[in-house]
């Protein structure tokens, strides 16, 4: 089985964005977070220590930005069987049904830290498909980006999608 072309309408969708969203970090939300992943750094739960130290207050963990790059949740009628979305802003016109993440790479910037408010900028940055022992694999190549109030960057992900 040859490659497919990828289709002009789902070529249209590279460097289409997403409407940004925002969220504000919050002392809760850190704690929350460094508790779930088991990071008992005080830095990021103890005010008094983190006052001390080279950030001068408290300050999300470097991964901390995972939880906000799912903003909108889809009700159930909304995800295909391999819980994706259909229909949002970058769901990409392919002839597939399942859905796995591949590589990430991730670019990190200022930490974030409470107050902040977080924009998430999320765009597709590359769809091609290729032969793979099994059969015919599509890639979506999704980039998205934090930034803070003052507009410096807390963290960059790359991630590619393998579909079939």
């Amino acid at each position: 089985m040859g490659v497919t072309a990828i289709s002009a309408e789902a070529r249209a969708m590279i460097g289409k964005q997403a409407t940004p969203q925002t969220c504000e970090v919050t002392t809760t939300a850190i704690r929350r977070f460094a508790q779930a992943v088991g990071d008992a750094n005080p830095v990021y739960v103890d005010e008094s220590h983190a006052a001390k130290s080279k950030w001068g207050g408290i300050i999300a963990p470097p991964t901390f930005f995972f939880t906000l790059g799912y903003y909108a949740d889809a009700p159930g009628v909304q995800l295909r069987e391999d819980g994706r979305s259909v229909g949002g802003a970058l769901d990409v016109p392919l002839p597939v049904s399942r859905t796995v993440g591949g590589a990430s790479a991730i670019e990190f910037g200022v930490p974030a830290r409470p107050g902040d408010v977080i924009t998430v900028n999320k765009r597709i940055a590359d769809v091609h498909s290729k032969e793979g022992k099994s059969g015919l694999l599509y890639f979506t190549v999704v980039e998205t980006s934090f930034t803070n109030q003052k507009g410096e960057l807390v963290a960059r992900e790359t991630a590619s999608f393998i579909e079939r």
